[in-house]
């Protein structure tokens, strides 16, 4: 929590998780799989940008540097914390360190009368789909000859 204000909502990834993160990822890529990152708060500044900035993840930088350890193997981080969603590309191709797509889900609260809060996750070889609130294709850009695509939840 340094340099953070204590009522911040944003928090951290604490170190366990961080490990259990890397452990998740590693076997992932072993198996030539895909993997998709949701988490309470943004772990994009640029994403935390367009809502409230002090609510991204804290040690964001720490957790993306993870997710980067594998090129390719992470094409989305789903977020909550915004409050109308938004989102942000780490695109990082260039360098041969992927690109991993940003999409904060906009807050059930602040959608519209009759509007559609939840979305539904398509997971294929060669992209990741999200329609209903939020529609969208992401291309996943590294060569995948696995079985398909896994979701690390479970507490980030």
């Amino acid at each position: 929590r340094q340099g953070h204000d204590a009522n911040v909502a944003g928090g951290a990834v604490g170190q366990e998780q961080l490990a259990w993160l890397r452990r998740e990822l590693t076997v992932a890529a072993a198996a030539e799989d895909r993997a998709v990152v949701f988490s309470y708060a943004p772990l994009s500044a640029a994403l935390a940008r367009q809502g409230d900035p002090a609510l991204v993840c804290w040690n964001h930088k720490e957790v993306l540097a993870a997710l980067l350890e594998h090129p390719g193997l992470v094409p989305l981080c789903l977020s909550g914390q915004q409050l109308l969603g938004g989102r942000a590309c780490d695109d990082r191709a260039a360098r041969g360190e992927g690109r991993i797509h940003h999409v904060g889900l906009r807050a059930v609260l602040a959608t519209p009368d009759g509007g559609r809060p939840g979305a539904t996750l398509a997971l294929f070889r060669d992209r990741v789909e999200l329609s209903g609130a939020v529609s969208a294709t992401f291309p996943c850009h590294a060569p995948q000859r696995g079985a398909g695509a896994r979701a690390a939840g479970g507490g980030l």
